[in-house]
């Protein structure tokens, strides 16, 4: 990892990444420093090495680099900039963190610094709490914009090659007439055989959210491109930031990471099955996995949070694209009056049809 001072070298004032100009800006005297190219590349590693990883220098520029800080309200454990120790969770809200004894854990491999600004973030989120119809009219109260907190973002990718078969049965629909009250019908009756074939599939960045978030609206996300956009890590972008620190062990993150591979693999072999038959059922799956690799990264996701009658909901901006994704509560009086009104309407067609045939 690259040196980037965590003092301004004019004033000695914090220095924190800015969003827009993506430099390191001083928060006193707005001293503008570039993020030195880094040394390194992004590199994955091998999974069935993973609790053989040899601590490095990389790993030790991390942990003096990092400190993490748990929240007394909640439990939720927060890595932040060496000399950061005022931040808020972005479980809880709660201003109560304090320095935790536990290591910052595996230094990340690479991340995404932040695009949208958080003005910009403010105006997403109100327009996502605009179209939200059956919302209460409180919430545009309670889902405060500027309370979004700007956090890097735990997740595993895993490489992985995926070989061996599938069973299923697939069915092909033939009509069938039949006689009832006198009178000749037809339906529609579906004759199923045993299909088979091979799988030979391979998958590159499949990610895995490996925080603690109770909502796990971070493993929804879909707009990540890993691809193209991460960087190596370097702790200067920590600065003015909070990171969560990851709580999901690479073993645990790659069980669920098999299930998503698994998951499209026989999506692709229920589309297969189509292809000679017009439904298909009881896909069975015996694939092994291999070449499975690795790599720690932090993502960049806008957060907000709030309570309504005892209950806690939470959205999530992505940082780098402006995707959002939330939950929120039902108007239980708006759903009423739908009924009621729908009902009403229901009434009065009955009556004209009535009416009609009178």
């Amino acid at each position: 990892m690259s040196e980037t001072p965590k003092q301004c070298p004019n004033c000695g004032g914090a220095m924190e990444f800015n969003i827009a100009k993506q430099k390191i800006i001083c928060k006193n005297c707005s001293t503008e420093l570039d993020l030195p190219p880094s040394e390194r590349t992004v590199q994955e590693h091998d999974f069935n090495e993973t609790r053989g990883r040899e601590r490095n220098a990389a790993q030790y520029e991390y942990e003096n680099s990092v400190t993490v800080l748990v929240c007394q309200n909640c439990g939720a454990e927060i890595s932040a900039a060496a000399n950061v120790t005022n931040l808020t969770c972005r479980f809880c809200g709660s201003p109560q963190m304090a320095k935790s004894p536990k290591e910052a854990g595996i230094a990340p491999e690479a991340l995404m610094p932040f695009r949208v600004q958080k003005h910009d973030a403010a105006g997403i989120f109100s327009k996502w709490l605009k179209k939200r119809f059956w919302a209460p009219k409180a919430l545009k109260t309670l889902a405060q914009t500027d309370k979004l907190n700007a956090v890097y973002t735990p997740y595993w990718t895993f490489d992985a090659h995926a070989q061996g078969n599938y069973t299923a049965e697939g069915g092909k629909d033939r009509k069938e007439t039949y006689q009832q009250d006198g009178k000749t019908e037809t339906r529609t009756h579906t004759d199923w055989y045993n299909a088979y074939g091979f799988v030979d599939q391979s998958f590159d960045d499949v990610l895995v959210y490996a925080g603690s978030g109770g909502d796990n609206l971070p493993d929804k996300m879909k707009t990540f491109d890993t691809k193209t956009t991460l960087i190596p890590f370097e702790s200067a972008y920590l600065n003015g930031f909070q990171a969560e620190t990851y709580s999901l062990p690479p073993e645990e993150g790659f069980d669920r990471a098999r299930i998503k591979m698994e998951s499209e693999i026989k999506t692709g072999v229920e589309r297969e099955v189509r292809r000679s038959y017009d439904r298909v059922r009881n896909v069975r799956l015996m694939v092994n996995f291999s070449g499975v690799m690795y790599k720690y990264v932090l993502l960049p996701l806008w957060f907000s949070g709030f309570t309504y009658q005892g209950k806690n909901f939470s959205v999530t901006i992505n940082g780098a694209t402006g995707e959002i994704i939330g939950a929120y509560p039902k108007s239980g009086l708006k759903i009423a009056i739908f009924v009621a009104a729908c009902l009403a309407a229901v009434g009065i067609i009955i009556a004209l049809i009535i009416s009609a045939n009178s």
